[in-house]
């Protein structure tokens, strides 16, 4: 069974409030404490749970990559571009392929984003060239980059990739 904050805590005889500290480098613990819960903590091998801390600390780290493409190589390219540039700056991608043609294709969007609390999302054509989604995604506040055919530039003001 994989170690969790509770036995560090536990092990280490303080509160779990205690281990957060230690594991956020808050400065507020004891020197002694401090060397306590670090020997439980390898002592356990414990690593704490990359959801939980997102959920806690309400700081996305996942982006969604949405798509309408049947060409399945633009496509795979795409994914392993985008997959390559989100490990070296630690997130996940949510890959959503989409019908750009849908009549609720903007709030379908949204609610994704919501639902799976992303911090952001990547739109390939057609859907990044599409102004309704773009004005729903903005009204709503959702970060986006746009991935654009074309060799620029464009006068957009917002983050876009050109291929």
């Amino acid at each position: 069974m994989a170690a969790t904050i509770k036995s560090v805590a536990e092990m280490a005889g303080v509160s779990i409030k205690t281990v957060s500290r230690v594991i956020n480098k808050e400065g507020t613990v004891k020197p002694d404490t401090l060397q306590r819960v670090e020997e439980a903590i390898k002592a356990l091998k414990y690593t704490p749970n990359k959801a939980a801390r997102d959920l806690a600390s309400k700081g996305a780290s996942v982006l969604g990559y949405v798509y309408d493409n049947p060409n399945a190589y633009y496509i795979i390219d795409m994914q392993k571009g985008i997959l390559d540039v989100c490990r070296k700056n630690n997130f996940e991608l949510l890959i959503h392929p989409c019908d750009a043609s849908s009549k609720n294709i903007a709030k379908e969007l949204v609610d994704m984003v919501d639902t799976a609390q992303l911090a952001g999302l990547i739109l390939s054509p057609p859907l990044s060239e599409m102004p309704e989604v773009l004005s729903e995604l903005d009204q709503n506040q959702i970060s986006y980059v746009r991935i654009l055919s074309g060799d620029g530039p464009f006068p957009s003001p917002l983050p876009y990739v050109l291929v």
